[in-house]
């Protein structure tokens, strides 16, 4: 858990949580080093499975300004929320 708390803290929640489909086949890989366990075939691919998915997930990206037309002017407005309380 310290781990965990330790990822959340510097990272997002959703790459946090898309590491932990790394906890099955990393447990697997250390039984059969340490152990001897058996690693089956089909443990292997659905390891470099979950691998390979976790490794596509996007990283975050910085926010970019919209870029502004060829007139010099800006070709989104920004939203703005108004609020009227009675």
């Amino acid at each position: 858990m310290a781990l965990y708390y330790y990822l959340l803290a510097r990272g997002t929640a959703g790459r946090v949580a898309a590491n932990f489909y790394l906890v099955p086949g990393t447990v697997a890989l250390a039984a059969w080093a340490l152990l001897g366990e058996r690693l089956t075939p089909l443990a292997v691919v659905g390891f470099a499975i979950a691998s390979a998915g976790v490794s596509w997930w996007p990283a975050p990206r910085a926010a970019r300004a919209p870029a502004p037309a060829q007139d010099g002017r800006m070709t989104a407005l920004p939203v703005v929320w108004v609020s009227k309380s009675l």
